[in-house]
């Protein structure tokens, strides 16, 4: 019986102070046409009916370009084989109204317009373009139009098109290059154990390019009583050593590797006149199962921030921890410095850290957004940096660039916006090397269990939304008793929708009037501004007395998603009576 397993994709990240989101670290690759979209993409398009099991399985991804993800299949297409093309909007990225893919086989001499069909994936906008069959030996290069509001924008791999070679049939003569990954960490095998209760990821090349190829991992882990065989997925075309390799991967869950003492595996790509194997010639691929190592040793520590020194760690922490709002960061950061033998004295560090086959959480209610019985929710701090043998990983409470960001794994939304009422938080780190089976835990105490809680004082900081002032809202040299009247414009030039509740002036000299277009007074005088809206108003200055007068008016605006931009904005006026 086969079981379809989930498709994992490699790609590398840049690590930055902010957590890393749980996927799997690429492994070291030659150039080649890889998959560098997005997973959420891809775990949607394998869920839906968009396309059929064979074709996710040929899925290849074209890249990523202005908010889009790209795909064909199949990646290695075969003579007049039917070929789709798939194009997906990131989250956030605004809908095109329409959507044509532009082929050509013959270099662009000539050209034909495909028109794309709406598909729903995970709700975000998607098209697919049925972009036929064509002859062995040609190339199919596309570009794809999106429109908005009656202006085109390209997807077009930056002026090169996108390019996907039709292949004739061919016989698989070879298949190698195994390579073994759990959670990031690297498996050489034979030679490495695998480790218990970690997903297991291998990956394989196929030689030469052919269509129309099933490559499938075969595998047993209670000595040949029981052998499941998994679909392998292709994950890039044009790698390998020569160039001209395919490259499949699959995935065995962590529950395939919970028990049983060993694992043998091989891998059989076949097409319907040729097969190849990658079996160490018939020997298989053998790992012994074992446990994962432990966390022998860990510490609550520290970052601080300063502008000459930088980011620079310390061994301890205050307990309980604040967080103040500040320009770049809390004045410190949680960290937790750990060792786990074999783990974090590697020289890939990052990679591994970033699959998660160690996990540093914080626990607490903080993420559930309550002070009082609030749900112990977890949140997965980022690698920071290596130091010796150990892994330093860090909690940023605020996102880099902060005060006014909302907090890092907060799911309770205000107005639509995460958001954590200010107060004390209990809180706790806890650890694991075995894919969460067992925990170790770091409060105010030691491994395992870590003692008490730490408290975290969190601090909810408002900040008023800025406005463009449009207009002169100074006024030169006016005559004593003439009336001067300038229009001033205050523009949204957020991304929020403003809700003005007041208006008041300050007008200490009495020489200056202000009328809001809109209302009939100032007190009430209430606006909603949409992003780009303006409010707009009269400003009268009658000078009573020769010299400087000065003015202002002060508005109550809060933002109707953020709960954070909320406060006072006042614009000034002056003028010279002579």
């Amino acid at each position: 019986m086969k079981s379809m397993c989930a498709r994992s994709l490699f790609w590398l990240l840049v690590l930055t102070l902010s957590a890393c989101a749980a996927v799997e670290p690429e492994f070291t690759s030659d150039a080649g046409q890889e998959a560098p979209a997005t997973e959420a993409t891809v775990s949607a398009l394998t869920t839906t009916s968009v396309l059929t099991a064979a074709e996710n399985r040929m899925l290849l991804s074209l890249g990523s370009e202005n908010g889009w993800d790209l795909y064909v299949t199949p990646g290695v297409p075969g003579a007049n084989e039917a070929i789709k093309a798939l194009i997906v909007s990131m989250p956030g990225v605004g809908i095109p109204s329409a959507a044509i893919a532009r082929i050509s086989t013959d270099a662009w001499k000539t050209s034909k317009d495909i028109a794309g069909t709406t598909v729903k994936i995970e709700g975000r906008k998607a098209f697919r373009f049925l972009l036929g069959g064509h002859a062995a030996g040609k190339q199919l290069q596309m570009a794809f139009r999106l429109t908005f509001s009656g202006t085109d924008i390209w997807l077009s791999a930056q002026d090169k098109n996108y390019k996907v070679d039709i292949k004739a049939d061919a016989a698989l003569k070879w298949a190698g290059d195994v390579a073994t990954v759990q959670d990031g960490l690297t498996r050489q095998i034979p030679g490495d154990v695998a480790y218990r209760f970690h997903p297991l990821t291998v990956r394989v090349d196929t030689w030469p390019e052919t269509p129309k190829v099933d490559a499938v991992l075969h595998y047993t882990t209670n000595d040949f009583q029981k052998l499941t065989s998994v679909p392998m997925t292709l994950d890039a075309v044009k790698v390998g050593a020569t160039g001209d390799h395919s490259r499949w991967i699959a995935t065995l869950p962590a529950t395939a590797l919970a028990t049983g003492a060993k694992l043998v595996f091989w891998v059989e790509a076949k097409t319907a006149s040729s097969s190849a194997f990658a079996s160490l010639d018939g020997k298989n691929y053998t790992a012994t199962l074992a446990t994962p190592p432990a966390v022998s040793f860990a510490k609550v520590g520290k970052y601080s921030f300063s502008k000459q020194s930088g980011w620079s760690f310390e061994s301890t922490l205050d307990n309980p921890f604040v967080s103040i709002p500040s320009s770049y960061m809390p004045p410190s950061m949680p960290a937790v410095e750990l060792y786990v033998a074999g783990v974090t004295d590697r020289a890939d560090a990052g990679n591994i850290a970033l699959g998660g086959f160690v996990r540093v959480e914080v626990w607490s209610p903080f993420f559930s957004g309550s002070l009082v019985d609030g749900r112990w929710m977890d949140w997965r701090l980022g690698f920071q940096e290596q130091k010796g043998s150990n892994w330093r990983m860090s909690w940023p409470v605020r996102s880099h660039g902060a005060p006014f960001s909302p907090p890092n794994g907060v799911i309770h939304i205000v107005n639509g916006m995460p958001y954590a009422p200010a107060g004390d938080y209990p809180y706790k780190f806890r650890i694991t090397s075995d894919n969460g089976q067992t925990w170790q835990w770091l409060g105010t105490g030691a491994l395992p269990w870590g003692g008490d809680n730490r408290t975290l004082t969190w601090t909810n900081q408002e900040y008023p939304p800025q406005l463009t002032v449009a207009g002169t809202p100074t006024w030169g040299k006016t005559l004593l008793n003439v009336a001067s009247v300038h229009k001033i414009e205050l523009v949204n030039t957020t991304n929020d929708t403003l809700a003005m509740s007041s208006i008041a002036l300050n007008n200490p000299n009495g020489v200056f009037a202000v009328k809001v277009v809109g209302c009939t007074a100032l007190s009430p005088c209430t606006k909603t501004l949409k992003p780009g809206a303006r409010l707009t108003m009269n400003v009268t200055f009658k000078p009573k007395v020769k010299g400087l007068a000065t003015a202002a008016v002060t508005l109550q605006l809060q933002a109707t998603t953020s709960p954070y931009l909320k406060g006072p904005y006042t614009v000034g006026f002056e003028g010279t009576g002579y």
